[in-house]
């Protein structure tokens, strides 16, 4: 008996040490990982500053130092693509645009693991350790793409998949009436995350109670957000500017190599290679899990779960609306499913090897990405060079001269021009109100080319004919034949610096 028991105690001691040195090790790795956003002054994604300026426009939409109502009309629907801008906004109210950018970013991080480790304690303590390859996915494509509403809702997901989890089988009206109004804010954080949890629920059930009635039982759940969801069928089919119903399938190798290049690969391959080992062991161990359960594969729900995401991978189109992108928003839950179905590392040493292997690589590829990230934000600031040199609330045409400036697969100058709107007010023709309803400001009119028209590398010759139109010309790249036919038609070169040319037409 007093041999069970200081057994027992030895246990207890060891579970409090070992989690002890994980918490540590989770704190130190979250704030290693907030160092890349704070190692430049722009942050360098495609499209976040199309959202900022929306931030900005709602702070200043009624300033009359500010012309965005000229240009501008406030639509408050609740749409999705909205939460990440009221956490900008909130903390906007206190810090500067850049800075609450940045304290949005690192929300997104800090939820990122955390939202992991909540899992995986719900479903089996046992993988905790399992829980830190999660650190390797925080700067994943779409992270640094800019999609930061479709990043936040990634662990928004799993904490509210988590919690319906700990509490299905005894949800209380506290627990439903809470469950609704998480799925109602992750309904406003992204659509795709909203639909794919409904799913990911009622398959769950169909596969836990195997009964096809279990389809139902989750719908009780997300009311507000199928009200929210019809409210925005509706508005997209009488008032959209932009959704066209297409549908695009990729060729199947482009799907497959996808499968890693479209989620571990933002700035530079290596990216692959330092989450490589990690990434194989845990596909090994997930191979592992479904060998060993395959018998009784009918009490595995989520290893089932997970299969079905693959394979929806495959089966969903690659792009809808024209643009839109689909099936690859299934690799971060694919990814973070396969953690938690993967079987646990029940062996001391070879969990010590595989968090060391884990802390090393998440190590190397924090500091990759804070000198990626760094130099991209450097050639944004030289984009935006211009910014103190142009008159308050005036017209600007963007215009790109060479080819757009990439690294790796991301390409920070697509809406960097946005930063002028953001600091100096006036409008461009090309914000994200383009796409008028996914955003809470729209034009006033449409099609906004009318009266505001975009021009390109190929129809540059005509823009004397517009410049009337715009107060400023903003060049990024040098074309002399170009330069002279503006300096012919009176336009002015009033800054330049590196590959920015900032004309005046009047």
């Amino acid at each position: 008996m007093l041999v069970k028991e200081r057994k027992s105690v030895m246990q207890t001691c060891h579970y409090r040490e070992t989690a002890t040195i994980f918490s540590f090790l989770a704190v130190i790795l979250i704030i290693i990982s907030l160092i890349p956003i704070w190692s430049c002054t722009y942050f360098p994604s495609r499209h976040g500053p199309g959202y900022l300026l929306m931030v900005e426009m709602v702070k200043q939409y009624f300033n009359p130092a500010y012309n965005y109502s000229t240009y501008y009309e406030i639509k408050p629907y609740l749409v999705p693509n909205l939460l990440f801008n009221i956490t900008t906004c909130l903390f906007h109210l206190v810090f500067p645009i850049l800075t609450a950018y940045k304290l949005a970013l690192s929300v997104n991080v800090i939820l990122w693991p955390l939202s992991v480790f909540y899992l995986i304690k719900v479903i089996n303590p046992r993988k905790i350790v399992l829980g830190f390859v999660s650190f390797l996915y925080v700067y994943n494509f779409f992270f640094c793409f800019g999609h930061n509403h479709f990043c936040l809702s990634v662990p928004m997901f799993f904490f509210i998949f988590g919690y319906w989890l700990k509490y299905k089988d005894n949800l209380t009206l506290k627990n439903i009436s809470l469950l609704n109004i998480f799925t109602s804010l992750l309904y406003l954080c992204h659509l795709f995350s909203f639909v794919l949890l409904v799913f990911v629920m009622a398959v769950y059930d169909v596969i836990k109670d195997r009964s096809i009635k279990g389809i139902l039982s989750p719908i009780r759940l997300f009311i507000p957000g199928f009200i929210l969801l019809v409210h925005y069928i509706i508005l997209n089919i009488t008032q959209s500017s932009w959704a066209k119903f297409t549908f695009q399938y990729n060729p199947i190798h482009w799907t497959m190599e996808g499968f890693v290049t479209e989620f571990l690969y933002s700035f530079s391959k290596m990216e692959m290679v330092l989450t490589g080992i990690p990434i194989l062991c845990v596909f090994y161990l997930a191979g592992k899990r479904l060998v060993k359960g395959w018998r009784s594969i009918h009490n595995e729900p989520i290893l089932i779960l997970t299969g079905i995401l693959v394979l929806l991978y495959f089966i969903l189109p690659g792009h809808a609306f024209e643009w839109h992108r689909v099936n690859v928003r299934m690799l971060p839950f694919i990814y973070i499913f396969l953690l938690v179905c993967a079987e646990p590392i029940t062996s001391k040493v070879v969990s010590r090897i595989f968090l060391s292997i884990i802390a090393m690589s998440t190590v190397c590829l924090f500091m990759m990405m804070t000198i990626n990230i760094s130099n991209a934000g450097k050639v944004v600031e030289e984009y935006t060079s211009g910014i103190s040199k142009i008159e308050q609330n005036k017209l600007l045409l963007p215009i790109m001269l060479e080819k757009e400036y990439s690294i790796g697969q991301m390409k920070p100058l697509t809406r960097a021009h946005d930063y002028y709107n953001i600091f100096k007010g006036g409008a461009t023709g090309r914000s994200l109100a383009t796409l008028n309803t996914i955003v809470p400001f729209w034009y006033k009119h449409y099609p906004v080319e009318e009266y505001l028209p975009t021009v390109t590398s190929k129809d540059r010759n005509d823009i004397c004919k517009m410049k009337g139109k715009y107060d400023y010309i903003l060049c990024w790249g040098r074309d002399d034949e170009f330069f002279e036919i503006l300096k012919r038609e009176g336009v002015i070169l009033i800054h330049q610096k590196g590959r920015v040319w900032l004309y005046k037409t009047h």
